[in-house]
């Protein structure tokens, strides 16, 4: 029997208060009193939520809280909503949303989920709950730190569907950092599927609250796709906060798989980042916002990036560009620090299908006179394939001067032949700087085998 009115009413107080009873008050909603035992059934016996507190995790900074999470998350935990313990091919279950209190929950292993749908929920990114414990009140956040082994991931998600994680923070370790907060793994086969997985309001990294004393939480990368290149698909990361420190190596979003996943980032932010997103399957971004990364992408393999709103302060390098890769960027505002950057973008060598693509953007130039960053490209090895042809596409800027168009490649003649085109136009304080280049290895008319940001080549009738 399906929950209705007044059953509909008792779960959602049980969801809030985190487990049956009622909710305390001034303790926030995901208190609960402390004679309560496990969630209390609904209407047909099966548990509307489920808090993480009830299978024995403390989350007082100071207790290794990793069974307990392992308890709820892994084979063999609670009841989902089937009615019963359903174990599955390859382990893990199905279903269920996890209520995870205000708290400082330390891990010193990592906690694998398999096969699981459903949310894991907590309270938010802001201050930890004040010893001594319990005293969570209503705005303290949820906090998960590291405190195991270096170079093994906090989370690690296999063959899940539908997955969520809300309102969480994720900390490192200084001394050991993890390889990710949480890592979506493909296992390949039947089995290792990860589909529709959405991560949303959640910090990863550096967090100024510490309660484990000066820690300041770095991670390797916050979140990471790896595995078998097969199936990671269609996810979702929605206002994350990805924080690095620049004496180390780190990545906000790390996607090694080289499939086309068609994920995207929809408001995030990456905050001295060695490298903010370093993908190599496709991806979509909106609304980036990019502070003081050494490089904010770094696209590879044969990936295409499209972003709408890109916004950067401070970094070393827009992007990183592999040979048959594609950035394509629409709007927004970055600014180009002299003293931090000697290259706005490397995309040398190009080779086939290369697309550097800026439309109606604003480029800002900090640091006075003297050199501007440019974009560097151009084929070097005539034994690549760049007969298609590469693209360098400026259209309706403000702020990109002729001289920041730099081919430092050389063209090829011999079969295939080396190719490309340039086309640019943008409004400068020196005026308007417009010019297109038709690049051909071998002369034909209409075409030239280096840049001329003077010359105005038309489109030649009937190439390929």
């Amino acid at each position: 029997m399906s929950n209705t009115g007044p059953e509909r009413n008792l779960a959602r107080r049980r969801f809030l208060a985190g487990s049956a009873g009622t909710v305390a008050v001034g303790a926030g909603i995901w208190a609960r009193p402390a004679a309560a035992g496990p969630p209390g059934p609904t209407d047909d016996g099966v548990p509307t939520s489920l808090n993480l507190r009830d299978f024995g995790a403390v989350g007082d900074g100071k207790t290794d809280d990793t069974a307990a999470v392992r308890r709820a998350l892994g084979p063999g935990g609670p009841v989902t909503r089937t009615g019963q313990q359903r174990a599955v091919t390859g382990g893990g279950l199905a279903g269920g949303i996890w209520g995870i209190p205000p708290g400082e929950y330390l891990l010193s292993d990592t906690v694998k989920i398999d096969r699981m749908a459903g949310a894991l929920v907590g309270t938010g990114m802001s201050n930890p709950p004040n010893a001594p414990y319990p005293s969570y009140l209503a705005g303290q956040g949820t906090v998960f730190r590291w405190v195991g082994a270096a170079d093994k991931p906090m989370f690690q998600m296999t063959d899940s569907r539908h997955l969520t994680f809300s309102q969480l923070v994720f900390v490192g370790n200084d001394q050991s950092p993890p390889s990710a907060a949480l890592n979506f793994r493909s296992d390949g086969g039947a089995v290792g599927s990860n589909e529709f997985l959405s991560v949303e309001d959640c910090a990863f990294g550096l967090w100024p609250w510490a309660l484990t004393g000066a820690n300041t939480g770095v991670l390797r990368a916050g979140i990471s796709v790896d595995g078998a290149n097969a199936n990671n698909d269609q996810f979702r990361i929605n206002r994350c906060v990805f924080s690095g420190r620049a004496d180390t190596a780190t990545t906000g979003v790390l996607i090694a798989n080289s499939q086309s996943i068609w994920g995207s980032l929809t408001d995030c932010c990456f905050i001295k980042c060695t490298v903010g997103l370093d993908t190599a399957s496709s991806v979509t971004l909106r609304n980036a916002q990019f502070d003081s990364c050494l490089t904010d992408l770094s696209v590879r393999s044969t990936a295409s990036v499209d972003l709408f709103g890109w916004n950067s302060e401070h970094s070393g390098r827009l992007v990183n560009l592999e040979p048959h890769a594609a950035v394509r960027a629409t709007g927004g505002t970055c600014q180009l620090d002299k003293g931090r950057m000697t290259t706005m973008i490397t995309a040398h060598p190009s080779d086939s299908g290369q697309t550097i693509s800026l439309r109606d953007m604003r480029f800002m130039h900090l640091g006075g006179s003297g050199h501007r960053p440019a974009i560097e490209f151009g084929p070097d090895d005539p034994h690549g394939s760049a007969k298609q042809g590469f693209l360098v596409n400026v259209d309706s800027c403000t702020g990109l001067y002729a001289d920041q168009c730099d081919m430092t490649g050389s063209l090829w003649g011999a079969e295939p032949e080396s190719r490309g085109l340039v086309s640019w136009y943008s409004r400068t304080e020196e005026g308007i700087v417009q010019f297109r280049n038709e690049l051909w290895a071998v002369a034909h008319p209409g075409t030239r085998s280096s840049i001329d940001t003077n010359a105005w080549d038309p489109p030649r009738p009937g190439s390929n």
